[in-house]
């Protein structure tokens, strides 16, 4: 089954969200867009990311709850110190005693003295949350895979209509090639050798001649062959399997260059027509092609 290049993919668990956006490009080119505490994890997601991919450029972001993990693996709360609370409490009053004042300590008055609060560091665990990534990641790439091959049956479709046109005026070429030939025939006794064989040579070596001449200029029957053979190649590629991209583009170009000499060694109206349309639909095969794995 055909797969198409470009595609989308979401997937999320626990306190983290992977999407992935695929486009084209002819060899595989994936980016990963992390939080910089998460870069030493860029390799790992890559190389998961090239096993299930093959062609294509492949932008990764791994998002997760702003403000959740801050800049840096460790993430900080402040906690406060009720031993020290209490000490200084109970050393302001014995100095209220001392200097004979009424108690009048506020809030403010303890937020300022060292030792009421202090940063505590809340360690992550960055096991869970890589876990967390690559189910993630693996959920979004399931839906990249699911769309892509949606995308690659419509164009398998297009293929299918474009390859029918092709037979199409494969056919009427190889129908119209016996009277081509003949008219070329009659042309080339008729004008091109005319007074070169009013010369003395016997007749059965002006024959034999003219026969050489008119196998050289007409013969393609082996350009027929194979352009039948790579037709038929185009269309089990496309049906057997994915990741064919590689292979189709191959096989248009040699299909491309055996109808471009039947094209040149044939000079009739009807028949170029017919050539004229088979390298049209050629060329959007090879458009298409470019979107595909």
């Amino acid at each position: 089954m055909l797969k198409s290049m470009t595609g989308y993919g979401q997937g999320e668990n626990g306190s983290c969200r992977v999407e992935i956006r695929a486009l084209n490009r002819r060899f595989c080119e994936v980016n990963v867009k992390l939080p910089p505490f998460l870069f030493f994890f860029e390799e790992e997601i890559k190389k998961i990311v090239k096993c299930k991919v093959k062609r294509g450029r492949i932008d990764i972001f791994v998002n997760l709850p702003e403000g959740t993990y801050g800049d840096s693996a460790d993430s900080s709360e402040v906690e406060i110190d009720k031993g020290m609370v209490y000490s200084y409490k109970k050393a302001g009053e014995k100095l209220s005693v001392i200097l004979n004042r009424k108690d009048d300590f506020k809030l403010d008055f303890f937020m300022g003295l060292p030792g009421i609060l202090k940063i505590k560091k809340k360690k992550i665990n960055t096991k869970k949350l890589l876990d967390d990534i690559k189910s993630a990641l693996y959920q979004a790439l399931l839906q990249l895979e699911r769309m892509r091959k949606n995308e690659g049956k419509s164009i398998g479709r297009d293929f299918t209509k474009r390859v029918k046109k092709i037979n199409s005026c494969f056919s009427k070429i190889k129908l119209q090639l016996p009277k081509a030939i003949k008219k070329y025939e009659n042309r080339l006794w008729r004008d091109k050798l005319q007074d070169f064989l009013k010369s003395a040579q016997k007749s059965n070596e002006k024959t034999f001649l003219l026969n050489s001449i008119i196998a050289e200029r007409m013969e393609v029957t082996e350009e027929v062959v194979r352009f039948k053979s790579h037709l038929g190649q185009f269309v089990k590629t496309f049906k057997d399997g994915s990741e064919a991209g590689k292979k189709l583009d191959f096989i248009i170009q040699e299909m491309s260059r055996e109808i471009n000499t039947i094209g040149a060694k044939i000079n009739n109206y009807e028949i170029s027509c017919e050539v004229i349309q088979i390298k049209s639909e050629l060329e959007k095969l090879k458009e298409q092609i470019q979107n595909i794995v």
